[in-house]
């Protein structure tokens, strides 16, 4: 399942997800970027921040974000 950047709707979807929340991946600015959870976000900033593949950190500028990706159930 993904869920594509419509008015914010992605936004309002990272405010009411939980630290940790699984996650597949991530479109920013056109590009695929594997993650593997949803960490926090700091809207004041404009940054999202996830768990990239192999422990690293990716932290993203949410006008760029267009999709996320959660794996499937």
């Amino acid at each position: 399942m993904s869920h594509s950047n419509q008015r914010g709707s992605i936004v309002d979807l990272l405010e009411n997800l939980a630290p940790q929340t699984p996650v597949s991946g991530i479109q920013v600015d056109g590009y695929y970027e594997h993650a593997t959870a949803f960490i926090t976000l700091d809207k004041a900033r404009g940054l999202a921040y996830f768990s990239g593949v192999g422990g690293g950190l990716v932290v993203v500028d949410i006008s760029e974000l267009s999709l996320i990706e959660f794996p499937g159930v």
